[in-house]
């Protein structure tokens, strides 16, 4: 087994390819893959079109296949405990960071046998981000964040809320 010790304040693990840097675990445990500097747990950076990419391959006979898994470990679960979020982010015209979009998982009901979870989808409109749409249980509303009934559309029936047929 391969164990590496680190007493002082430095990188504890630095590869490099070359002069480019390909991978870093820094002093307080931050991983970064072709990052000096990671900001976060897990820091992956890439100059390349559609890179950086994650890839999960399951290569088993199997009906289920790979999967990502976020897991609030609480002691006291409560009603509108975000339980992950998925962040679509991009500068914008002045060099900030912005959040464009966003899919955010709840707890309705954390009580044991009758469990009830939310999802969330948010987007940027204006400059102001709120919920679009939200699934709440069985339930499923546009323009609200908790739907009461199968689907429920926010809005007056001069908004036009609702268009059927072809064209744009």
């Amino acid at each position: 087994a391969l164990r590496v010790k680190q007493d002082g304040t430095g990188d504890i693990l630095v590869l490099d390819d070359g002069a480019d840097r390909a991978f870093t675990v820094t002093d307080g445990g931050k991983v970064g893959i072709l990052e000096s500097n990671p900001q976060e747990d897990l820091h992956l950076i890439n100059g390349a079109a559609s890179k950086p990419k994650i890839l999960l391959e399951g290569i088993h006979a199997g009906t289920q296949g790979p999967q990502i898994e976020f897991f609030q470990s609480s002691s006291s679960p409560a009603v509108a405990d975000e339980i992950g979020d998925i962040n679509f982010s991009g500068m914008d015209s002045v060099g900030s960071k912005t959040n464009y979009a966003m899919v955010r998982g709840l707890i309705n009901s954390p009580t044991n046998g009758s469990e009830t979870g939310a999802l969330q989808f948010m987007t940027r409109v204006g400059g102001s981000s709120a919920v679009r749409m939200a699934i709440s249980g069985s339930n499923v509303g546009i323009g609200l964040t908790n739907p009461t009934t199968r689907l429920t559309v926010l809005g007056s029936m001069d908004d036009n809320i609702i268009k059927f047929g072809a064209g744009s």
